[in-house]
């Protein structure tokens, strides 16, 4: 086994077919000159260099540390890189000429690594040109969406030894790979001031002993990283076993490196300021490669151009904003004024009648609902809006707000039926059921139960489309906001069309967690007088048949990524308490029971 000074000295004359001058090994290296001398001569005396080159018995000493082949992680989305990640995966980014991963690759190879594999998931079909133009093996992460990078160590595991593990968004100023590595080790840069990235603690030999998140005049990770055959046998066998767990899956590999830090020998390697950049924004990029000022090259950039006649380089100040559910968007500005741009995420573009949503919005120009889409694109579903900093969701427990609310929703509903578009609940349902069919979706045990009932419930409404007019079909305060005047706005049509106006209003109090009291409180709010019997009856099978049809959206929704997105759980937890209402099967209370915030009992 070599020392460390023997490795980077032998690793160092691999590159030449003489022994450089000693100095110039000295400067190269951070070794004394004494130490070069030293160790160069008990490498000649060991037979590991010879007439000046190093030997066959000095490569053999080498080859234990040989660097077998690299991976590249290209599968997450990169949404803080927008706008462009909406159209391009983030690795395929040209920068200066050449494109990210495939100026990686390159280096790689230049280093005589051949052996790589490219870990894609997010618009991976980008990425299969790479195959034959640089030979490298393509495997596709297929949980990229719903998990983080620990699903992409997990797809090539079995291929982890001596590797490099490399981000495709990383551009190397100059060629920091080796084909021979001596130990793991995690680069870093230094942070002059405060940071939010992970920063490294390590001993006087260069082990990190702790990391945190965020610190002051501290190395922090970036770049690339590398596994050594030992460590990748230690770290599969931890992942391996931590990944059984949800948590896990959501977490970054570095999260369980962290956690297991005692286990695992790693090391810092320390590079200057600007050997390794990481863009984490357009702004980040235009301050190193000037073209992206002028010509972003991004179609959602003209598109914005074209809304608010400007230039690229007059939106500034880019920003994601994750809280808009089917869109990826980002905030920006322009002047003196911030914007919203929404773009449709995969899921939505094929599904979506963005004609239909277009209608819908300058209806609610008309009404007065939605002061904020200036532009909607009728073929492909983008949007440019006026940015409300201050907007806020409804409170249901807020008597003044649910008044603003069922004012909006009295409003929309006089202002009577639409021709083109309808919004049949049930047959939306069905939709669902199909779509999950489809898909050999196992569905839960007492679905078909629940299925016969809330059909049951559907059938038994008395359907009068003399009374259908135009219905927001809102699960709760999805899509609903109120600004800072407590004007109310109304954002997302996409389910939008004619249909049962207490339907509507029952769609509405599936997305909020209010008990039967409350739920019966916000209709009468909205009719304006106590309801009749008649009227509530048929309002509580609405709620009974709208939780059943957000019980299968959500569903349909988790197969697509969406965990977690629409609530399940309450959906079904009011389906199962208005169902047993109306179809008088509920049971009687205990003695101690009493309701909780779904309508049901506890």
């Amino acid at each position: 086994m070599l020392t460390q000074k023997q490795f980077d000295v032998l690793n160092y004359l691999v590159k030449y077919s003489r022994i450089p001058a000693q100095r110039t090994i000295s400067y190269a290296l951070g070794i004394s000159l004494g130490s070069v001398n030293r160790i160069l001569k008990e490498m000649e005396n060991k037979g590991y260099v010879e007439k000046g080159k190093v030997s066959s018995l000095g490569y053999e000493m080498l080859f234990p540390y040989k660097v077998q082949n690299a991976v590249i992680m290209a599968a997450g989305m990169g949404t803080r890189f927008a706008p462009l990640t909406y159209e391009i995966p983030k690795g395929l980014i040209r920068i200066k000429g050449e494109v990210l991963i495939e100026r990686q690759i390159r280096q790689l190879k230049e280093a005589g690594i051949e052996n790589i594999t490219v870990v894609v998931g997010y618009m991976q079909e980008y990425f299969f040109y790479l195959e034959e133009k640089f030979h490298v093996k393509i495997v596709i992460n297929p949980d990229y969406y719903r998990y983080n990078n620990t699903s992409t160590l997990m797809a090539v595991l079995e291929e982890l030894g001596n590797t490099y593990i490399c981000s495709s968004d990383n551009y190397f100023a100059e060629n920091v790979f080796t084909g021979y590595v001596y130990r793991s080790y995690y680069a870093a840069q230094y942070a002059a001031g405060a940071t939010d990235e992970y920063c490294i603690r390590s001993d006087r030999r260069g082990r990190i002993t702790g990391v945190s998140i965020g610190g002051h005049h501290s190395w922090y990770m970036i770049g690339q990283v590398y596994f050594s055959r030992a460590f990748s046998k230690t770290f599969s066998e931890i992942l391996k076993r931590e990944y059984k767990k949800e948590e896990t899956k959501h977490l970054l590999w570095e999260d369980v490196y962290i956690r297991h830090i005692d286990e695992l020998d790693m090391y810092v390697k320390r590079y200057e300021e600007h050997k390794i950049l990481e863009f984490d924004s357009l702004e980040d990029l235009r301050s190193f490669d000037f073209s992206y000022v002028d010509n972003v090259g991004s179609s959602i950039m003209d598109n914005i151009c074209r809304v608010l006649h400007c230039r690229h380089k007059d939106i500034t100040q880019i920003r994601v904003v994750k809280e808009v559910s089917g869109y990826l968007a980002f905030r920006f500005i322009c002047g003196n004024d911030v914007y919203l741009y929404l773009h449709p995420d995969r899921s939505m573009i094929n599904r979506t009648d963005w004609k239909k949503k277009s209608f819908f919005l300058k209806l609610a120009k008309k009404l007065e609902l939605n002061g904020k889409s200036l532009y909607i694109d009728e073929k492909r579903g983008w949007e440019v809006a006026v940015y409300h900093d201050s907007i806020r969701e409804a409170d249901y427990k807020s008597a003044s707000d649910m008044q603003r609310i069922a004012e909006a929703y009295r409003k929309l509903h006089a202002s009577g039926p639409v021709s083109e578009y309808e919004f049949n609940i049930w047959k939306e349902t069905d939709c669902y059921k199909q779509r999950l069919e489809e898909l050999d979706v196992r569905l839960p045990f007492d679905f078909q139960e629940m299925y016969a009932a809330a059909k049951e419930i559907y059938d038994s409404i008395p359907v009068n489309r003399e009374n259908w007019t135009v219905c927001y079909n809102a699960c709760g305060n999805r899509g609903i906001f109120l600004d800072e005047e407590g004007r109310v706005l109304l954002v997302d049509w996409s389910v939008s069309g004619n249909g049962d106006p207490f339907c509507d209003m029952a769609s509405y109090v599936c997305g909020i967690p209010c008990s039967f009291e409350e739920t019966m409180q916000i209709f009468t709010i909205y009719l304006c007088h106590e309801p009749s019997e008649k009227e509530q009856i048929r309002f509580m099978k609405y709620v009974a048949v709208a939780a059943f049809y957000w019980y299968m959206a959500a569903l349909y929704k988790d197969t697509e990524g969406g965990i977690g997105e629409l609530p399940v759980y309450r959906f079904y937890k009011k389906f199962r308490f208005y169902s047993s209402k109306v179809l008088k099967k509920k049971s009687p209370k205990k003695p101690g029971r009493k309701e909780n915030r779904y309508g049901d009992t506890i």
